[in-house]
């Protein structure tokens, strides 16, 4: 099978299980992918890590941005993993673009590219909250919310970690070794996290589910202890019915990349608590961050962004 018969198999299926921009997206960068690889001696099925990588150059060196030829290579990638769940190509063909380190290195511009921004305002937060479909999804957003921990540390957090007369939670830091701060860190509590307690908990309604007798977390499903995947998936469906979720980029598989997520969330708990004046070193230690850099690369970058947007706003007319 040539490249043109693939291609059209591939953007077949596209177009019957994947949404429209995403078909949009694969039909122009695949067919892009096909004309630079007429113009080579090497077939589509025999291009190799090296090959993806002239492919990258070429096009960056036409003026491409980095998240043109990030999409454009993921597009082609899924078209290549097709091939093989096809058995067009055999199983242990190695994928090349998958095998491209400069894909990994275009990854890397993908945050710094958007012009989306990169937190919630209040009021989306409060359409979120709004939207949650049952006391344990909205208990999901505002534990995110108040207390700005990663997916995987929500979901470790227990009813015994809660201290409700000093209003703090102990969080068991998700990344260990030279990335974590501190194993445990103690994070003091809103008035909203209180009122979530007395509905989710006190209330009875967390021990009415089915998994509650099978685990002591805070978080919960119908089968006990609630996974991060399952997080993910609560944050990406509230956030649609809340009208404030958008599709921003794809990953390499071709798999949408959405705006609203719980590392957002996370990221909108440090940009509004700097932005009220919170130092740099507390909330390092809020979010578990090992090095300040890190903390320092990611707000202070906002607030330089901020500072940009008030000058602009202000300037006289003339």
């Amino acid at each position: 099978m040539d490249i043109e018969e693939i291609r059209s198999e591939f953007l077949k299926y596209t177009d019957a299980w994947q949404s429209t921009h995403t078909y949009r997206g694969r039909k122009s960068a695949t067919k892009y992918y096909k004309n630079w690889l007429d113009e080579k001696p090497t077939s589509w099925d025999d291009v190799r890590a090296k090959h993806i990588r002239k492919w990258l150059t070429d096009m960056l060196s036409e003026e491409y941005a980095p998240r043109t030829c990030r999409q454009k290579a993921y597009a082609v990638s899924a078209m290549y993993e097709y091939a093989k769940e096809e058995d067009v190509l055999d199983p242990t063909f190695t994928n090349p673009v998958r095998a491209c380190d400069k894909v990994q290195e275009l990854e890397k511009t993908r945050v710094s590219e958007k012009s989306k921004r990169e937190y919630l305002t209040v009021d989306e937060y409060r359409q979120l909250r709004e939207a949650a479909d049952s006391l344990r999804d909205r208990a999901v957003i505002v534990t995110l919310w108040s207390l700005g921990c990663r997916r995987e540390e929500a979901t470790k957090i227990t009813i015994e970690d809660i201290n409700r007369e000093e209003r703090t939670v102990d969080i068991e830091t998700a990344k260990r070794g030279e990335m974590a701060e501190q194993e445990i860190r103690t994070i003091g509590y809103t008035n909203e996290f209180e009122s979530m307690l007395s509905q989710w908990v006190d209330s009875g309604a967390r021990n009415a589910w089915l998994g509650a007798n099978d685990s002591d977390k805070l978080l919960i499903t119908k089968e006990g202890d609630m996974m991060p995947d399952r997080i993910t998936k609560i944050v990406r469906q509230t956030a649609k019915d809340a009208g404030i979720q958008e599709v921003y980029d794809e990953d390499v598989d071709g798999n949408d990349r959405y705006w609203v997520r719980a590392h957002l969330i996370r990221k909108s708990y440090g940009v509004h608590r700097v932005r009220n004046g919170l130092s740099l070193a507390m909330l390092q230690a809020a979010l578990g961050h090992a090095d300040i850099q890190t903390t320092r690369e990611v707000y202070l970058n906002f607030r330089q962004k901020e500072r940009n947007t008030q000058l602009r706003n202000t300037a006289p007319n003339t």
